[in-house]
């Protein structure tokens, strides 16, 4: 799924107006993936059976972390890719089928941004799922990147708004690209 480094900003909050608050990072290299919580909570774990540790260091040391934090962590990095889980459909059959639309899109310096919706054909509970892709102009190959996914989410009893903002760094020519939503990609240093 992933061949270049991803960096996705989380950010979970309550349906309901003054409901708590929860933000993490998640990035995902080839060969190593990280969950920072906050300044004092990151985790990393080593592709191919790693184990997750509490480290500042991509998991080169740090102290492992107990199963149920472990588990807690595998389940934040689906909370975090869950626009590439095409099963997270609502079970509300009098909405009918589930259709997906272009509802906008815009072109600007940086290349042409297309934004889907994940509705039904008879829909009457909205918010649904959003996904916001960019075709940048400066990157060979014309396809599109997805940066932005938005919709509600139930996690146990708890009906919960995600928005997610996606990074890709990909490497082209020998030389590390930053793209970055709204602003000219700009070397990573």
């Amino acid at each position: 799924m992933f061949e270049h480094h991803l960096v996705a900003e989380v950010v979970l909050e309550s349906r309901e107006a003054g409901g708590p608050k929860e933000e993490f990072t998640y990035d995902r290299y080839p060969d190593v993936e990280r969950i920072k919580l906050g300044e004092d909570k990151v985790f990393a774990k080593k592709k191919g059976g790693g184990n997750w540790l509490k480290s500042n260091d991509w998991a080169e040391t740090g102290a492992p972390v107990a199963a149920k934090e472990a588990a807690d962590l595998d389940y934040d990095i689906q909370i975090a890719v869950i626009a590439w889980n095409p099963s997270h459909s609502s079970k509300d059959t009098t909405q009918g089928a589930n259709i997906t639309k272009l509802v906008s899109r815009s072109t600007d310096k940086m290349g042409e941004h297309l934004v889907f919706e994940h509705t039904r054909e008879h829909p009457t509970n909205p918010p649904y799922p959003s996904y916001r892709f960019t075709k940048y102009d400066n990157i060979p190959g014309k396809e599109p990147l997805l940066d932005h996914f938005s919709g509600p989410i139930l996690i146990g009893d708890q009906k919960l708004f995600l928005t997610v903002r996606y990074t890709a760094l990909i490497e082209l020519k020998n030389a590390r690209i930053k793209i970055i939503r709204g602003a000219s990609p700009t070397p990573k240093r």
